[in-house]
């Protein structure tokens, strides 16, 4: 990164100039894996070049041409859209939903099986050609061809069939690679790790927006990259839903995941995207943060009082991601799990800080955090 910075000027005009010639070549991606909110991922990380490269392609030519064919409530990756637009527009589906008919009805979450994983590159390739320049669709291409899959150590038949069988990266990172002599290539999988990998999630699985909002007319549906709902009357008319959403994953290549589909009563708790949602029976939704979130929570804090100790973080970054984390759940109905937290990294760290609602008070006085 330092390098790129000292030479910034020299490696744009050297990648403008590869990009202009349609001699640009992408670097091998740095593959490893990570763990993240309890989930193991496998991340392609990219050169600075390339990423440099990827971020222009996909503000200046892919988002613009495939925002106009989003529905409204896609909540993901999009720029004034995101977790939090995506939370409150299930609140705005629940409360038309009940002006409309009460508390009588029901809500179904759905999951993709290893969304990233199995995008099919040739499908994806043809969903964006229409929208791009000729040299556009070529830079795609190679974009594209830098998430294939070494898979030379399948066997002919297996080779066969690879494309309808659902994909596992994290099994496949277990593979010993001296099995992977680039003999045989599967054309899936969307590297988890760069730009035009979240803009395509974003966009390939818009069929199934399409089919539910537009094909069987269903007011009440948002989506979340790859998680997303359906509120209806009955559980009949979910049923029939699900059956159609399901027929169009198999058309995308993409595989429902049965064993996540969740259904409850609007009267239930249930949650999405990490916040418990609580219909009351005049209407009041009330929206929690869930547990995992604060134990997560608790465990970073009493990581971050060890590496203030080891002198690796100062109190100033301490008290701005904490601030960062208390103004995002504040928001929500979990204020004494909240004030729990407050008296956590008081005792932690010390000091008189003085919160307010999303914020903290211009007079407060400065944390005082003890490395000792």
């Amino acid at each position: 990164m330092q390098s790129y910075g000292i030479n910034l000027l020299r490696r744009v005009r050297e990648s403008q100039n590869g990009l202009r010639n349609e001699t640009y070549s992408f670097k091998p991606p740095c593959v490893f894996r990570l763990r993240e909110r309890g989930h193991d991922r496998v991340i392609k990380s990219l050169h600075i070049d390339d990423r440099v490269v990827l971020n222009s392609f996909s503000n200046n030519s892919l988002l613009p041409v495939v925002k106009p064919k989003l529905i409204h409530n896609n909540g993901a990756s999009i720029k004034g859209k995101g977790t939090e637009f995506a939370r409150r527009h299930l609140s705005y589906d629940l409360n038309d939903y009940y002006r409309k008919f009460g508390t009588d009805g029901y809500i179904r979450f759905f999951d993709l099986s290893k969304f990233f994983d199995n995008i099919p590159h040739q499908q994806a390739l043809e969903q964006y050609a229409p929208l791009l320049t000729g040299a556009e669709n070529r830079l795609l291409d190679k974009v594209f061809r830098t998430f294939e899959v070494d898979v030379s150590y399948m066997s002919d038949e297996e080779y066969a069939h690879c494309m309808d069988d659902v994909f596992n990266s994290l099994e496949y990172f277990k593979i010993d690679k001296k099995l992977l002599t680039k003999q045989k290539f599967m054309r899936k999988s969307s590297g988890i790790g760069n730009q035009v990998s979240q803009v395509t999630g974003v966009f390939y699985p818009s069929g199934i927006d399409n089919l539910v909002k537009t094909v069987l007319g269903v007011k009440w549906y948002g989506r979340y990259m790859d998680d997303f709902y359906v509120i209806a009357h009955t559980v009949e008319e979910l049923d029939t839903i699900t059956i159609a959403i399901a027929a169009k994953c198999s058309e995308l290549g993409l595989y429902l995941n049965y064993k996540k589909l969740r259904t409850s009563r609007l009267t239930e708790e249930f949650v999405f995207l990490k916040i418990i949602y609580i219909m009351r029976p005049n209407g009041k939704i009330i929206k929690r943060v869930c547990k995992s979130t604060f134990n997560r929570e608790r465990r970073k804090l009493r990581r971050f009082k060890h590496l203030i100790e080891e002198g690796r973080m100062t109190s100033a970054q301490v008290e701005q991601c904490y601030s960062s984390w208390r103004g995002t759940y504040i928001k929500f109905d979990s204020r004494y799990e909240i004030i729990k937290m407050d008296r956590l990294y008081y005792s932690l760290f010390g000091g008189e800080t003085k919160w307010t609602k999303g914020a903290k008070q211009s007079s407060r006085k400065s944390v005082i955090l003890n490395a000792s």
